[in-house]
C-alpha cells in the first residue's frame, strides 16, 4: 500500500514581532519606492513591492536572479538603512 503524506494548507510558523515597531518601519518606506509588481498578467487588484534586498541594493530591482555572480550579489536597499526593525 502506497503511504501518501499530507500536508497542511497553512501553518503557524513559530514568529513574534511587535506589530507597532513594524508599522513605524512602514510609515519611513517612501511612498516612490513603492512600484507595481512586473508579473501584472498573473494576478488581478493591486500589488506593489518595495524592494529590502536587492540585485546590487537597487530599490527598484523586485526579480530575482536565477544565478548570482558573487556572495554579494544581493545587497540591502536603502530601505534597511532606514527601516532597523525590518
Amino acid at each position: 500500500m502506497e503511504t501518501v503524506m499530507l500536508y497542511p494548507a497553512a501553518c503557524k510558523l513559530p514568529f513574534r514581532f511587535d506589530t507597532k515597531r513594524l508599522a513605524a518601519d512602514l510609515e519611513l518606506v517612501d511612498q516612490d519606492l513603492w512600484i507595481d509588481h512586473y508579473r501584472g498578467e498573473n494576478y488581478t487588484g493591486s500589488w506593489s513591492v518595495a524592494a529590502l534586498k536587492s540585485v546590487g541594493g537597487h530599490p527598484t530591482v523586485i526579480y530575482a536572479s536565477p544565478a548570482p555572480t558573487s556572495s554579494n550579489f544581493y545587497q540591502n536597499a536603502p530601505i534597511l538603512e532606514k527601516c532597523t526593525y525590518f
